[in-house]
């Protein structure tokens, strides 16, 4: 299990009630992937750090599983010479997928 906060282990346990908890919880999906990767098993991954290996099929989608959606949020002075390139930035992370 990838250990998203609370809110999502809460939404996890609602739509899996039956299911125990996992055994090895990480806190970061990178070491997940990393760990899917060399062996079997399962886990909510974000679509950017899953679609590279859902491309090279590596990974394959649960297409029936639950949408889980977290929110982000995106802190910054008002005067910063970074802001457009961090508007275009946002811009994009909205478009994708939820995950």
């Amino acid at each position: 299990m990838v250990d998203w906060g609370g809110p999502f282990a809460d939404c996890q346990a609602d739509h899996f009630p039956d299911i125990p908890p996992s055994a090895l919880c990480l806190s970061q999906g990178t070491l997940a992937l990393d760990l899917l990767l060399l062996q079997e098993g399962s886990a909510y991954l974000t679509r950017q750090l899953a679609g590279p290996g859902l491309a090279q099929g590596r990974l394959h989608e649960v297409v029936d599983a639950p949408v889980m959606e977290r929110w982000a949020y995106a802190v910054y002075p008002p005067k910063t010479a970074q802001l457009p390139g961090l508007r275009e930035m946002l811009a994009e992370g909205a478009g994708a997928a939820p995950g």
